[in-house]
């Protein structure tokens, strides 16, 4: 007697509610990510680190204005453009890293990249509508050349200093 193969399936696709739900978590997630940015710009003295910054946080506060677009068009209502408690708790680990330099201020931020990688992943993995697909697939591209050019500008700070 053979051995049933048993096949895997496919998540059952998304509900708009749960579309409109999971999309609102992420665009707290960019919104937090947008104040990350911003207190770092805010603290940092180097040129050229503060450009490559203030870059990375315009492409986090366009993917809000893109994600909310899409909220409305799953007929969901997007959250303000203010940090939830997820954002203060970022906030106070960018103040407290910041203070002491370029190279904590980038542990941070590469904290909140990770942290909305994570959140691209999660909704990736799911059976979402190809539009929808393709938005966040350019969205986690996005965010994972951030991350990328901050892990490389501080194993460049390691080389410099030593540590």
């Amino acid at each position: 007697m053979g051995q049933a193969i048993r096949e895997e399936a496919s998540p059952p696709p998304l509900r708009a509610p749960d579309v409109i739900e999971r999309l609102q978590a992420l665009a707290h997630v960019e919104i937090d990510a947008t104040y990350a940015f911003e207190t770092a710009i805010g603290r940092l003295e180097s040129d050229e680190v503060t450009d490559c910054l203030v870059t990375f946080r315009d492409d986090h506060a366009a993917h809000v204005v893109e994600i909310s677009s899409l909220i409305y068009g799953y007929g969901g209502k997007p959250p303000r453009p203010v940090r939830d408690w997820k954002g203060f708790l970022l906030e106070g680990a960018m103040h407290l890293r910041s203070v002491t330099g370029a190279k904590d201020a980038l542990m941070a931020l590469r904290l909140v990249e990770t942290l909305a990688l994570r959140f691209y992943g999660d909704l990736l993995d799911l059976d979402v509508p190809l539009d929808l697909r393709r938005t966040l697939e350019r969205h986690r591209d996005s965010n994972q050349g951030h991350l990328l050019a901050i892990e490389r500008r501080l194993e460049n700070i390691a080389r410099e200093f030593g540590g």
